[in-house]
């Protein structure tokens, strides 16, 4: 009996089983996102649209930093081009009673080439445009931490709430690692410096990488803890 081929085997059905079933659960959570009903989100999504409508093609974390009085510092520009389009197509998508998945896969959104996106944005949630565009090249999981909050929060809000869970997560590392290397403590802070988190924290775009980064590494940092203790 070949023990450690069955081994392996073995290993390699959970890797599978574990993947498949982690496809399964998010597109299930991203299917039960979709279905939240457009009316329960409609006064938040009208205030996030109003507000990017008014915003300029980038806006900026701090408004005093200006070069010669022409141009901005452009690691201080926040990007409301995507975060605009993850917007759009969350107020766009519905499932279906005849293919339930297709929103899933399409993820149709309003695009009018002569506009920026975030009136593009304005234009599908004040107008009642149509969506007319769809962005199947990605999955976008994102939508199923941010159509929730849409209940209770317009984008502004969201920012809060992105601000607070990504400094709690950087607060949380740093602490384990300061308990396990200063200097490693040191680092992730001036190089989370170096990528300007400030401004990812209140970008969709960049948010959920980052904060998936900090519990990949707070998960590291405890799994190298207990086995040191063993």
């Amino acid at each position: 009996m070949n023990l450690e081929g069955d081994f392996v085997m073995k290993r390699k059905l959970v890797y599978i089983e574990v993947f498949v079933i982690t496809i399964v659960i998010l597109v299930l959570a991203q299917a039960v996102s979709i279905s939240i009903p457009n009316k329960l989100i409609k006064n938040n999504m009208i205030e996030s649209a109003q507000y990017y409508n008014q915003q300029s093609k980038h806006s900026y974390l701090f408004n005093s930093f200006d070069i010669n009085n022409e141009a901005k510092i452009s690691m201080f520009a926040i990007d409301n081009y995507t975060d605009s389009l993850t917007l759009n197509m969350i107020w766009n998508a519905k499932l279906t009673s005849n293919n339930p998945f297709e929103s899933l896969v399409l993820m149709k959104y309003y695009r009018n080439d002569e506009l920026y996106m975030t009136e593009s944005l304005y234009e599908t949630v004040i107008n009642g445009e149509e969506a007319n565009t769809e962005y199947s090249r990605y999955w976008h999981g994102s939508i199923i931490y941010i159509k929730p909050l849409l209940i209770f929060f317009n984008i502004k809000g969201i920012r809060i709430v992105n601000v607070i869970v990504m400094l709690s997560l950087i607060i949380y590392l740093s602490f384990l690692l300061f308990k396990k290397n200063k200097i490693l403590s040191i680092s992730l802070l001036i190089g989370l410096v170096m990528v300007m988190i400030p401004t990812t924290m209140i970008c969709l775009e960049y948010f959920f990488a980052f904060v998936i980064m900090l519990i990949a590494s707070i998960a590291t940092v405890r799994n190298i803890d207990k086995e040191d203790k063993e």
